[in-house]
């Protein structure tokens, strides 16, 4: 195509072995294993460059991909945070030939969460990439997505994801924090983004939501990760709204305890990192009296 892309760091230098075939216009590998900096692939693939358009079929399986020790190294002036700003993307390479195959990650760690069993179907042409049945375990939950990207101008992004009947407990212990979450989750997302560079990834989120957690509880953790203290339970939890340049709204909160209900809505700026919500609170037989959370 006469361009030079600057790949990502991760992906500018491979390691790659296996029994290789090919005549004129057209190379094969089986049995291949390559490895990048953040990358391991095992399978078998092969690249056609006969037409106008080189072309790159697959079947891979990668035991274990970060998502998130990716990013830090694909895009380290964003010092692995999402609103740091970045340098322009350069994605031409994504349009300078077509791809189709199965990409199978048997744990796909991403924002400290973990996916295992995940089987991405996909198929890349001039400069568009669509994965329409993407399947994957999510803590004994199965997850369905789908994602439509599109590289022009940077990158244009449709995912859509459900699950329900989340494990939320090992979840949690997964991700950490102060307070450990238990239960069973579901989650409903349908986003939209277009990013032109690092650093835009809050700001340019758009889109639905929906989320709920049943029979579980809410408990504070120690400096060792282990849960202290007397849990709180949680009868019902759910939530559901939009998501316009980042910011993150509701009307519909509803929280449900032993002892306690609270119903409202509110927003919570992923950029600015702040929030405001307006509550009613029911506790006991008190009359419902009205709360307000702000702030950083």
């Amino acid at each position: 195509t006469g361009q030079s892309p600057d790949l990502p760091a991760p992906l500018r230098r491979w390691q790659v072995s296996g029994n290789f075939s090919g005549q004129a216009g057209s190379l094969a590998v089986t049995g291949m294993q390559a490895r990048a900096s953040q990358i391991a692939l095992e399978g078998d693939a092969s690249l056609q460059w006969k037409g106008a358009r080189p072309a790159l079929r697959f079947d891979l399986v990668s035991p274990h991909f970060d998502l998130d020790a990716f990013m830090a190294a694909a895009f380290p002036d964003t010092g692995g945070r999402n609103d740091a700003p970045g340098q322009p993307w350069d994605l031409r390479a994504m349009k300078a030939f077509d791809a189709e195959g199965v990409l199978h990650v048997q744990r796909l760690t991403a924002w400290k969460f973990n996916l295992s069993s995940l089987s991405v179907p996909l198929k890349l042409q001039e400069g568009r990439l669509r994965c329409d049945a993407v399947r994957a375990n999510c803590y004994g939950a199965p997850l369905r997505a789908s994602v439509d990207a599109r590289f022009d101008r940077g990158l244009e992004l449709a995912l859509d994801v459900r699950a329900n009947d989340i494990d939320v407990e090992r979840a949690s212990n997964d991700r950490g924090g102060e307070k450990a979450f238990g239960g069973r989750g579901s989650i409903d997302l349908e986003l939209r983004q277009h990013m032109t560079a690092g650093g835009q990834w809050a700001s340019s989120l758009n889109g639905l939501w929906k989320i709920s957690l049943i029979k579980g509880y809410m408990q504070d953790r120690g400096r060792d990760g282990r849960r202290k203290g007397t849990p709180t339970p949680i009868t019902r939890c759910s939530a559901s709204g939009n998501i316009r340049s980042g910011v993150i709204r509701s009307s519909d909160f509803f929280y449900l305890g032993d002892d306690l209900q609270a119903q409202g809505g509110g927003w919570l700026h992923l950029v600015r990192k702040q929030l405001d919500c307006n509550l009613s609170v029911k506790m006991g037989r008190i009359p419902p009296f009205p709360v307000r959370v702000y702030g950083p």
